[in-house]
């Protein structure tokens, strides 16, 4: 994420810095998230402290409980996440908005609630809330595709692999760790960030 890459300040090329120096270990997702994090120290840091930084990083995939008999049955557009600006979720309606065949279900809180709202209006969308992390299996199974558009760094996001283990495809941006687990055109689909065209012709694809 982007809090942890060192970025151009200098008070937080010290503060990045210091902190993975005195780290006894450094975990990441996946590999690309690896060689984005060196990427953005290699400007900045001498070789020795790259040495370092190799030494200490550990490429740690998330796991999830693979449910016992998976299937779905569902029909709609499912996007599971806070609901923040950099989450991308404007892009999601803005995609939607129109498209009569298939209904959209937004399952998250946060403090952009409010304006996306407002920016469904008039559009086959629901807003469900936050759930319990046990219940989005329930929205998994009601779930033609997961679209997670996030405009920043995402990590790797668990409702990926939930949503394969359901046999769910997935619509997600070029972002973070996300295409060392997203094969576009075979385990879903991947776009660029906040490129709404894109994201409407995908859903139109996999709905």
């Amino acid at each position: 994420n982007e809090e942890y890459i060192i970025g151009s300040s200098f008070l937080k090329r010290v503060g990045v810095s210091t902190a993975y120096q005195e780290a006894s270990a450094i975990s990441v997702q996946t590999p690309l998230i690896e060689r984005e994090l060196l990427a953005s120290f290699k400007p900045w840091v001498d070789e020795p402290f790259m040495e370092m930084l190799r030494a200490k990083i550990k490429v740690v995939p998330n796991g999830i409980a693979v449910p016992p008999n998976p299937s779905k049955t569902g029909d709609c557009v499912l996007y599971v996440g806070r609901l923040i600006e950099n989450k991308g979720v404007a892009d999601l309606l803005d995609a939607v908005r129109g498209q009569a065949r298939v209904r959209t279900v937004v399952v998250g809180d946060g403090p952009d609630r409010v304006r996306l709202e407002g920016i469904a209006k008039g559009s086959d969308v629901e807003f469900v809330g936050m759930v319990e992390p046990e219940e989005v299996a329930f929205y998994l199974k009601d779930a033609l595709v997961l679209v997670l558009p996030s405009r920043l760094g995402d990590g790797l996001p668990n409702v990926i692999l939930e949503a394969m283990a359901h046999g769910v495809p997935v619509i997600a941006t070029r972002s973070a760790g996300i295409p060392d687990i997203v094969s576009d055109g075979q385990t879903g689909l991947l776009i660029d960030p906040g490129d709404v065209d894109a994201l409407r012709s995908a859903i139109e694809r996999l709905t």
